[in-house]
């Protein structure tokens, strides 16, 4: 039972993770999930894995909220648990409220990398960026690769030299070498140097159409076209939850013309993710 609810798991976080094979994925969680639930409906991956199902995949975020609480008040020590549920939180603009679950975690498995990654970003959101420098260095400590998410949060404050630090620390401290190579043209157009942009831009693999995430949306948005932008972001947010939170920052003149597109209003409400919508979900006090 552990190892399939454990892999049924594995398959909806990846839902959120690989936003171009979100179908194949939806569809493997589910099935795992029927199978799980027929096994033991109470057990705590399988519910865990409800949750997780309500909130990337049906967005239905109330329902998702109703399902994990009562687990975090089971298994208040649960590092795994109290990250999906902060992660949540976050995407939900639930900033200091993350962070409090983030430190429950952490106090039960201080080695929980991926906690430390996103406490980092809960703390960035709120501009508190000593406290989230120090979540970020450890989970560089145990093995994340956080040039991007440092970058992204210099880029929302048109910090061209906070930027340039983090692609001076080679590629080898980012995810992803086309992440890599997209902020160095982001850092050229700031710089106003559009042969250059032109240049790297070139240099990049025509990406396809149904790949979706954060690289093809600034990628359109260094081609000037907005529109091509705000559709990869519907078609993303309409696959999983998990990208908005990052196209939910309007600052920054790199995505200025994003934010105040008609059409990104209109996208984050038909998502339930705009902000009257978010203030109508309730969020139990936490138990700790």
């Amino acid at each position: 039972m552990d190892a399939l609810a454990g892999l049924a798991v594995v398959h909806v976080t990846l839902i959120g993770l690989e936003l171009h094979l979100a179908d194949e994925h939806s569809s493997q969680a589910r099935g795992f999930h029927e199978r799980a639930l027929a096994i033991d409906p109470m057990h705590v991956e399988t519910r865990i894995l409800s949750a997780l199902l309500y909130y990337l995949v049906d967005q239905d975020y109330q329902r998702a909220i109703n399902e994990i609480d009562p687990l975090i008040r089971q298994y208040p020590t649960n590092p795994d648990l109290l990250d999906y549920y902060g992660w949540m939180l976050v995407t939900l603009f639930q900033f200091e409220r993350a962070i409090e679950v983030f430190d429950q975690g952490l106090k039960a498995s201080p080695l929980h990398a991926v906690s430390h990654l996103d406490r980092g970003i809960a703390l960035s959101f709120l501009g508190r960026h000593d406290e989230a420098s120090d979540a970020y260095r450890m989970a560089e400590k145990f093995g994340y690769k956080v040039g991007w998410n440092i970058a992204y949060f210099a880029l929302a404050q048109d910090d061209v030299d906070g930027v340039q630090a983090q692609l001076d620390r080679g590629r080898e401290a980012w995810f992803s070498v086309q992440n890599y190579t997209l902020h160095e043209a982001i850092v050229a157009q700031m710089k106003g140097d559009r042969n250059q942009v032109k240049a790297i831009l070139d240099s990049l693999q025509q990406e396809s159409a149904d790949q979706l995430g954060t690289a093809v949306i600034q990628k359109a948005m260094l081609e000037q076209n907005v529109e091509l932008a705000l559709s990869y972001f519907e078609q993303s947010v309409q696959k999983s939850t998990a990208l908005s939170i990052f196209f939910r920052n309007p600052s920054g003149a790199f995505m200025a013309k994003f934010y105040a597109h008609p059409e990104y209003e209109r996208i984050l409400r038909e998502a339930g993710l705009d902000d009257e919508s978010i203030a109508r979900l309730e969020f139990p006090p936490l138990p700790f």
